[in-house]
């Protein structure tokens, strides 16, 4: 993670331009990999495997779509 981050902020000096694009890419593949961790676990709480509190964190992720 560490020269991910120097990598980004060697982009954002060379092209700043092009900085916004490849660090929402990086955070992309990022929280993939994070989502795919999370989606195995066999212990602990999964909350978000009973359907009616994923229904509950999906619409307050969408709450303030649209809104200023």
């Amino acid at each position: 993670m560490a020269n991910e981050r120097q990598w980004l902020l060697h982009v954002a000096k060379i092209n700043p331009s092009h900085h916004e694009q490849v660090k929402a890419d990086f955070e992309r593949v990022w929280l993939a990999k994070f989502e795919r961790i999370l989606d195995c676990a066999g212990v602990g709480p999964v909350w978000l495997r009973d359907e009616r509190v994923a229904a509950i964190v999906d619409e307050s992720f969408h709450y303030r779509d649209g809104k200023v």
